[in-house]
């Protein structure tokens, strides 16, 4: 009435009044219900919801609209996970995987918005959930294909020019400790987790086979420009590797891997410079700073 500014209906309360008169859940409230619902709805419990009365039937039920958004929400999250996870769905089956991931996404929904950031604690949750059966390596399949992902979309580091090591005295090698990348992980089963990778890949022969008495795998997971590279690596040098990642110094690393006559850490240490797995050193104050 008059000029003035119209006088908008308050939204602090548990409803608020739509124009046509009808009650309808504060917005908090709807997007709360709506989460549960979306999650945890079955389609009895989709029916009894709350929701229902803030969906227009509109020649179609309430229930069976939230239960295309259901339908809609669970396929999407579905198809990311097993846009991050392919080697995991690759050994199941399309069929088994969609199963694995819509208990995964019940018990385990997002948190974020960026589905490339969805699915850390999947491989856990395969170890958990009983579900791998006679695949005892899914699990660290899982985290293999995990790492690739993470590694794919870590942050690039500030640019480093290793020939800056050139300028440490060679009596402060020992209290060098190297800062790796962020886009690097390293992985230890008792699975051969790199064949059993490799037999999944397009170009593997269709009779190839895996012997699982192979032996334990440990892997160096990387970006290599644009590209997600990976290295097997000896007992030795992935200690040294995890050392390193866990900031210890130079001479602590070369320690940890010591008990491998066969392990050359200058061959090795040339290696991981030139694949780029570091980003920046400083010499430790003393030989005991973590």
């Amino acid at each position: 009435t008059g000029g003035g500014r119209p006088r908008w209906p308050a939204i602090g309360s548990r409803t608020r009044q739509c124009w046509s008169g009808v009650a309808m859940t504060a917005l908090h409230d709807l997007q709360r219900g709506w989460r549960q619902t979306m999650l945890q709805g079955s389609p009895a419990a989709l029916s009894a919801s709350a929701l229902c009365g803030d969906v227009r039937d509109d020649g179609i039920a309430p229930e069976r609209r939230l239960g295309i958004h259901r339908n809609h929400l669970y396929v999407t999250l579905r198809e990311a996970l097993g846009g991050t996870f392919p080697t995991v769905k690759a050994l199941v089956g399309a069929d088994f995987f969609d199963a694995l991931a819509t208990r995964f996404i019940t018990a385990h929904p997002p948190q974020g918005p960026c589905l490339f950031e969805y699915g850390d604690d999947f491989a856990a949750f395969i170890d958990d959930s009983g579900m791998a059966g006679e695949l005892p390596y899914l699990a660290d399949i899982a985290r293999l294909d995990w790492a690739f992902n993470a590694c794919f979309h870590a942050d690039d580091p500030p640019p480093f020019d290793p020939g800056s090591l050139g300028a440490v005295a060679a009596e402060d090698y020992g209290r060098l400790v190297l800062a790796t990348v962020p886009a690097m992980a390293l992985l230890r089963s008792d699975w051969p987790l790199a064949a059993i990778w490799q037999v999944t890949q397009p170009d593997s022969p269709d009779d190839a086979r895996v012997d699982l008495d192979a032996g334990a795998d440990r892997l160096v997971v990387h970006r290599d420009d644009w590209n997600v590279v990976w290295r097997r690596l000896s007992v030795a040098e992935h200690d040294f590797l995890q050392a390193l990642q866990a900031g210890r110094t130079l001479g602590e690393a070369a320690a940890a891997s010591e008990g491998d006559p066969a392990f050359d850490l200058g061959s090795f240490l040339g290696w991981a410079v030139g694949a780029g797995l570091f980003c920046g050193f400083h010499l430790a104050e003393n030989a005991a700073e973590a």
